[in-house]
Formats: structure tokens, sequence, C-alpha cells
């Protein structure tokens, strides 16, 4: 896995990872950065960590060696690089280049675990439960277009709603709705991707007023939306 480590426009220091193959290549591994696009004004520096048994640990040198002269080579400095057994039990990790070590224990433990899941993240023990994450749901039910000012405006008001918490109500038309008006209209599509990265949730305050986005708090009245009906 590799950490890439950078700086926010604030100032704010940021962590991401592009990458967790299960056995990347030789080839792959040494062409890592070029294939990723990544380079010294992204990021500042970067994390290696291999997590195989010891049968893999040739390979995972050679994997090792190949993404940090690559990305050594697009101006972005590897601060450390690491191997450990598991990731899921306690264990020991090792640094190949200084051979220091030390103890690692399960990731569910970690605090940006419970940060994770602080924050609404659903964690998962299982490959299959995972996988089980994106099989199909059933479809959205059908709606009628109808007035299609009618229809605009009702969508980007409940979606707002639901952005915000003005509203506990979701239609279930809504993805629907959302959809046709993506589909319909670039500038639709456009005002929509606005409104979901401007829009900020407020924090629910509970009190003897009980605003919508507080658990208890009544359902403001809303106007209907378009009658579902069969396409």
């Amino acid at each position: 896995m590799v950490y890439l480590l950078g700086t926010e426009p604030d100032g704010t220091p940021s962590s991401k990872s592009p990458s967790a193959a299960t056995s990347p290549s030789a080839p792959a591994a040494a062409s890592f950065a070029r294939t990723c696009h990544l380079n010294a004004a992204k990021y500042d520096g970067a994390l290696l960590l291999a997590v195989c048994s010891a049968e893999l640990d040739d390979h995972a040198a050679v994997v090792l060696d190949g993404i940090r002269d690559s990305l050594t080579e697009a101006g972005i400095t590897v601060r450390r690089r690491l191997t450990t057994r598991d990731v899921t039990a306690a264990g020991t990790w090792i640094d190949p280049d200084t051979g220091a070590t030390g103890t690692t224990y399960p990731y569910t433990d970690s605090l940006l675990t419970a940060q994770r899941i602080h924050d609404g993240a659903i964690l998962t023990a299982r490959r299959e439960d995972l996988v089980r994450e994106f099989d199909p749901i059933t479809p959205a039910p059908a709606v009628a277009v109808g007035d299609h000012a009618v229809l605009v405006s009702t969508t980007m008001e409940d979606i707002t709603d639901a952005l915000t918490g003005a509203s506990r109500y979701i239609s279930a038309t809504l993805s629907t709705r959302a959809g046709i008006l993506i589909t319909s209209h670039p500038a639709l599509r456009d005002a929509m991707l606005h409104l979901a990265s401007t829009t900020s949730v407020p924090p629910p305050t509970c009190g003897p007023t009980s605003p919508a986005n507080c658990a208890g708090g009544p359902a403001p009245k809303r106007s209907p939306s378009p009658q579902s009906a069969t396409a």
C-alpha cells in the first residue's frame, strides 16, 4: 500500500492511498508514479507498506524498491518502508531499510477506525461483505415527468432538504427524478454537483423547538412531489 502525504490549499496536512494492489508486478511498481500521474507538486512524501506472508518477502522487496524508485524519480520522497504479516491481528512490523521493528495492532482497534465509524463509515471484516455492498438493489420506482419546470424545482428542493437535514423524509422517487435531471441537460447536472459540493450540513440542535434534523423533531410540511407512475 502507498500512502501519499501532502498539504491542502489551506495548509492542512493530508494523506491519500491510491493503491492497495493485492500483488503488483515489478513493471507495474516501476511505473507506479507515472501510471497514477503523481508528482512533487501534488505530494511531498510517501509511506510504503507491504502486507504479506514470509514466502512473498522477496517479491515484496522488489515491489517496494520499484515503487520507491518510481516516486523518487517523480520528486516524491519515500519517508519510510514497512512490512508486516497481518493487519487484522496483533503482530510486528519491520523496516527493511533500518532493521527497526515494532508492534502492530488490528486495524479495527485503531483511532482512525474509531473516527471513521463515528463519522458514519461502515467497515467490513470480510471481503465477501465488501463485495456485497455492490450488489444490485431494487430499482427506484418510475415517475411521470409531467411539467418539467415543476420536476426541476421540486427535485432540487428535495435534494436541498436532504443535504441540510431540513426534512427527515426522503421520497422514494428522488433518485429517479435526480437521474432524469442529470441526463436531461448538462446545466442541471452541473447545478446538482455544485449544490452537493457547497451545501453544508448543520449539527443537530435538540431543544424545546425540536428542529427537523434533530431526533424527535417534527417533519416540516412539504409540497407533494410528482406522482409516481409507470414509465
